[in-house]
């Protein structure tokens, strides 16, 4: 029994002396300047459908709004040039890995020929662009964050799934300020150089 007590005695006194560890705090320099965002979804969404040749392809295949196109002949799609393409080299079909509520869906559609290009008729947009705001910079990790929130389509008005992102300069044109019941808005138009990713 003393040999036992001993042994918890010793543990006892090891945590004791063991040093607390706290981390260093941070240093960030607020910021709070105006940035232009372009964003690129993770794979593609579906906001609408046009028929080709009188057919409705999207109501034959059951391809609904807000579909997320992940993949596309299991190859993983992220722009709206790719899609076409690869629907273009595949007249006999295309098979779309498609997340839909939360469930994955597999669909087997065949493109119907418009003049001298194949079609599925889809409307899928591939990125989103905006203003925000830097909300503070780390010099020490090179790092910026803002405050923020989801991003809604404009078409569909469900969350967009984001993948990646660029910020750029931003000129501001106007500033509209908020009213009861009404966000205010900033207008601005973006220069093109890229200043920082997003991930």
């Amino acid at each position: 029994m003393r040999k036992s007590f001993g042994v918890i005695s010793i543990l006892i006194a090891s945590l004791f002396i063991i040093p607390a560890v706290y981390a260093q705090p941070a240093e960030v320099i607020p910021i709070g300047q105006t940035v232009g965002i372009r964003l690129y979804t993770d794979g593609l969404l579906v906001i609408g459908s046009s028929e080709v040749n009188g057919k409705s392809i999207a109501k034959k295949y059951d391809i609904q709004v807000n579909d997320h196109i992940e993949k596309i002949n299991g190859q993983n799609i992220d722009s709206t040039e790719e899609f076409s393409q690869i629907v273009n080299e595949h007249p006999d079909g295309v098979r779309l890995s498609v997340m839909r509520d939360g469930k994955n869906i597999e669909i087997d559609a065949v493109p119907e020929k418009d003049e001298d290009i194949y079609r599925l008729g889809l409307w899928v947009r591939d990125s989103t662009a905006g203003i925000g705001t830097v909300t503070y910079y780390n010099p020490q990790t090179k790092e910026f964050a803002a405050l923020g929130h989801s991003i809604n389509d404009v078409d569909t008005g469900n969350i967009l799934p984001v993948k990646s992102g660029n910020i750029l300069h931003c000129n501001i044109l106007s500033v509209k300020k908020s009213e009861r019941g009404l966000p205010g808005e900033i207008n601005g138009s973006f220069d093109g150089e890229t200043i920082g990713d997003i991930h």
